[in-house]
């Protein structure tokens, strides 16, 4: 048996290279992947990098045409196409799908065609078991990418939820490799598995997951269901305020979706990592772990750590016996992650007394959904090439050679449905189901308990600005400081003032930040920080403010259609280059990797920007920012 299927796998792979080789012989396409960012089952987004040729289409059918291009019924051009990460990005969005139906499909453009791929939509009803394989952190160990990649092609889920950092540096030549390995998730037989993107940190900005993944909401944070009520798939993005505007979104859509049967999130940055060599996700925390404790969210999976681990599940509490601000609770969320598609791996010493297992390999979860449970495997992905391939009448069995991960408290971590009957004499090692269901109260729009901070301006006053606010229910003791960012990540505190206090009644605040003035920057951000007599604090969403115009700042020469700078950098790194203008557009972007400590000089080209007055704005390795005047 092992020889046989040592055999077949070699065989794969020299028909695979040969279907690869033939392929490029003739097809200007290359780097296709499907993508999920509308109802899974009635679209899909089909994405390629347009290697050359004009006017491409994609030919599609519910029957296989093989590559007979007349024979497909329907064809649609590209909905969206943009130049990004040296790539020619063309994105079809296909919509009024049939439910849980094979979709074959054929790109052809005006010299070339490619080879007949296929997918399937998702069921629309929540009687059908589902099938995800979740996980992130994939950007230097290409040989671990690729064996958790060919893994997607053997066991064929639904889908591959993937929580961010897919390169290490953002570069093209990075993103050219990630996607051509990412070829290896299609299975022999042309399947394609969609993905559904987050952001991880070392995506430099959400554009390039806009770019390269057409994501529905700009700042990518966006949810999904499956089965029509069975699972919502919330992807959420610590790379920007946790707070704010996405934690308001997450509260009012997790209201308005209470009927779900299951609720699972996706982000990056893990709100209790477990290496030591990471810091707390305390603004994660702070800002989306009551919320999934109040509004059922059963599974969360986190990366970033480059470690294994399962939780118990827990929930929110600063109350004796808590550890690091969980308790196990039987009601609670069960976290898993952290990373580990191809990152350097870290330790795990870093557990807590509710984490289940912890360990240190290469790893994806593998999530089985339906109806009265959800089963969580991890799957160590090294020995990808011995094991077996499902098929999709075989896509909930065990192929041979998977290796599942098998700690002391077992390799399943089940959990059970606690919503009416289904959680009646259905007990769990994991999970205690509730007996009945209680409305969840909405929670009224406050900063922190005892002290609500509202209505807050910030105006610009002769050469200052004047942050002003309200606040109802302060408690004895209780503080305010206003915080100043340049870039809306780092806040120093310019003011610190003590409430009233003990008052139920609406007070007003004024603040004068004289420093305001000071800042050669096109933009500068205000936060009001709260805290309690105990300690307890979270920030208020950032606001932004006109700092400087373009014509404020100092101008640089234009001299061959470009502009030269020179700079000091403290420490070796990359250097970032932004061309926008007074509303923040962006019309250029350019990074220098892996720039030498010392002094750097270089030319900008600004061949083809059309005229107009722009602000040059340069991130140097320590995160400074030097701003500048260009005129074209």
């Amino acid at each position: 048996m092992t020889l046989n299927c040592t055999l077949y796998i070699r065989f794969f792979y020299i028909t695979l290279a040969f279907l690869f080789t033939t392929n490029m012989a003739f097809a200007k396409t290359d780097k296709y992947r499907c993508i999920w960012r509308d109802n899974p089952a009635t679209t899909m987004t089909i994405a390629w990098n347009q290697v050359s040729g004009a006017n491409p289409i994609l030919y599609y059918d519910t029957k296989d045409n093989g590559t007979n291009v007349s024979s497909y019924n329907t064809q649609q051009k590209p909905s969206r196409s943009i130049y990004a990460k040296g790539l020619n990005n063309k994105f079809v969005r296909l919509t009024n799908l049939k439910p849980n139906t094979k979709y074959y499909f054929i790109i052809k453009d005006s010299n070339s065609k490619s080879q007949r791929f296929w997918f399937q939509t998702a069921p629309d009803n929540n009687d059908e078991q589902l099938s995800i394989l979740a996980g992130g952190d994939s950007r230097n160990y290409r040989e671990g990418r690729q064996n958790a990649n060919l893994l997607v092609a053997k066991l064929r889920p639904h889908c591959v939820v993937f929580g961010g950092d897919m390169t290490a540096l953002d570069s093209d030549t990075e993103w050219s490799h990630w996607l051509d390995d990412w070829q290896l998730t299609t299975a022999p037989d042309g399947r394609m598995t969609p993905i559904i993107p987050a952001r991880g940190n070392h995506e430099r900005s959400n554009q390039s997951i806009v770019d390269l993944f057409d994501v529905p909401n700009p700042e990518v944070y966006y949810a999904l269901n499956f089965g029509k009520d069975l699972l919502r798939v919330y992807t959420l993005n610590t790379m920007i305020s946790t707070s704010g505007n996405q934690k308001t979104w997450l509260q009012n859509d997790l209201k308005k979706n209470q009927h779900i049967q299951w609720k699972m999130a996706q982000y990056h940055h893990p709100m209790r990592p477990h290496t030591a060599r990471k810091p707390e996700g305390t603004s994660v925390y702070k800002s989306w772990a009551q919320l999934f404790y109040d509004n059922n969210v059963q599974l969360v999976v986190e990366c970033d750590a480059h470690v294994c681990k399962t939780t118990y599940p827990i929930r929110p509490s600063y109350a004796d016996g808590h550890d690091e601000g969980f308790v196990r609770d039987s009601k609670g969320t069960v976290y898993v992650g952290e990373g580990c598609w191809g990152a350097p791996i870290r330790p795990a010493n870093d557990s807590k007394s509710w984490t289940r297992a912890a360990g240190s390999f290469n790893q994806i979860k593998w999530i089985w959904v339906s109806n009265d449970k959800i089963e969580i495997r991890t799957v160590k992905t090294d020995n990808a090439n011995t094991v077996d391939f499902l098929s999709d009448a075989t896509r909930f069995k065990m192929p041979s050679n998977i290796n599942i991960w098998t700690p002391k408290t077992g390799a399943v971590v089940v959990i059970k449905s606690r919503n009416g009957t289904l959680a009646e004499n259905k007990s769990s090692a994991t999970l205690t189901p509730i007996q009945q269901s209680k409305p969840i109260p909405i929670p009224k729009p406050r900063l922190i308990d005892g002290l609500v901070i509202k209505n807050i301006t910030i105006t610009q006053e002769a050469n200052n600005a004047v942050i002003k606010w309200q606040t109802q229910g302060e408690p004895k003791g209780a503080l305010c400081d206003v915080q100043r960012s340049v870039d809306a990540v780092n806040f120093n505190s310019v003011a610190q003032i003590y409430l009233v206090g003990n008052t139920k009644s609406e007070q007003s605040y004024t603040i004068e930040d004289k420093g305001f003035d000071n800042q050669i920057v096109p933009y500068v951000y205000y936060r009001i920080r709260g805290t309690l007599p105990n300690g307890e604090e979270k920030f208020t969403t950032p606001i932004k403010i006109k700092a400087k115009d373009a014509s404020q700042l100092p101008l640089l020469p234009l001299k061959n259609e470009g502009v030269v700078v020179n700079y000091e950098l403290p420490e070796d790194g990359d250097v970032l280059f932004q061309l926008i203008n007074d509303d923040g557009q962006i019309f250029k972007h350019l990074t220098y990797l892996k720039q030498e400590k010392g002094t750097q000089k270089k030319f900008i080209d600004l061949y083809g920007v059309k005229k107009g007055q722009y602000i040059l704005v340069i991130k140097l390795t320590d995160g400074r920012m030097i701003y500048y005047q260009v005129i074209i």
